[in-house]
């Protein structure tokens, strides 16, 4: 009598906005049972579906091997690629990249999911497309932010949200997007300038892979730091340039936005800090504020603020590799 194929178990539907789980359980029948538990991380805190470190089990009666499973970014669902979407060419997926940032870069995170979701019905986001994945997946966490999805997200949900995103230039528009209260909960530098947008409309000039001084400055401070982004743009018709951390565990954390141009008004993410405690204490608002420092500053190794001058921000553009827009 022909044994029979064991039945696929169903993948449970998931909620997108919270925790994510999947398991990857491979059993082989031996002398005695060798369980092996593969668990991914949680979707807001990791950069890839595929879990890490991941072992064979060898035996001559092993279960049929199942398909890599990867995480819709869309609804957070579990699934293997499909067999009845295609490869997105290397064209079509630039076009697709461009339509979405277009809108995550006016804040309507909601319309950057609406253009994607055609794309993700007949493609799957793997290869070309992979990075696709992650702006989906962004655009539906931040559209918790501004109350486009379910519900609006709590102060500390926005938080957690910020931190859990996968694209660079994301994490910057997730910075601020956030209330300024906020703020300093997930950025890495108190001298980072802390602009609120009066327009919605942000311009990236450039976008590049930090290889000059700010690297260094950042490794000195922050010595696990994997890589950094720097990303050049327009908010307010003000240019500031915006330094992106990879972590050791892969997450992204924005450093800080400066100004190269010295033109900037406002105050750091230090300086609001000092004045919401200021009011606590009942002190005055501007008390121990040196309102005259300079806007176009950047932390040196100590973590104290220095004034950078035309020839250092040169030298900086001209150790970068740059990443097109």
């Amino acid at each position: 009598m022909g044994s029979k194929e064991p039945k696929k178990n169903r993948l449970p539907k998931l909620n997108p906005n919270k925790k994510v789980v999947v398991g990857l359980l491979t059993v082989g029948i031996v002398a005695g049972i060798t369980i092996s538990i593969y668990s991914s991380k949680s979707m807001l805190n990791t950069h890839t579906s595929s879990p890490k470190g991941m072992q064979k089990v060898t035996h001559t009666a092993v279960a049929p091997v199942q398909p890599k499973v990867e995480i819709n970014p869309l609804d957070g669902k579990p699934e293997a690629p499909s067999p009845d979407k295609s490869e997105m060419d290397i064209a079509t997926a630039k076009n697709a990249e461009n339509q979405a940032r277009d809108s995550l870069r006016k804040f309507d995170f909601a319309g950057a999911n609406a253009t994607l979701q055609p794309f993700a019905d007949k493609y799957n986001f793997i290869n070309n497309a992979k990075g696709l994945a992650d702006l989906q997946y962004d655009a539906s966490l931040m559209s918790n932010i501004n109350g486009d999805g379910d519900e609006p997200a709590t102060p500390e949900g926005t938080v957690n949200i910020v931190k859990g995103l996968h694209d660079p230039e994301d994490v910057l528009i997730g910075f601020l997007t956030m209330n300024q209260d906020e703020r300093e909960k997930v950025v890495a530098s108190f001298d980072s300038l802390d602009p609120v947008p009066s327009q919605k409309q942000l311009t990236v000039v450039d976008k590049s892979i930090e290889s000059g001084s700010m690297l260094k400055e950042i490794k000195l401070s922050l010595p696990d730091t994997k890589m950094v982004y720097k990303i050049k743009f327009v908010l307010d018709g003000q240019a500031y340039d915006g330094y992106v951390m990879q972590n050791a565990d892969d997450s992204l954390q924005l450093y800080g936005i400066f100004d190269p141009t010295g033109k900037a008004s406002g105050f750091t993410v230090g300086q609001w800090r000092q004045m919401r405690e200021n009011l606590q204490n009942g002190k005055g608002v501007l008390d121990g504020i040196d309102v005259n420092t300079p806007t176009n500053t950047q932390p040196d190794a100590s973590g104290s603020s220095q004034q950078t001058s035309s020839a250092e921000n040169q030298t900086s553009t001209n150790n970068t590799n740059t990443i097109h827009p």
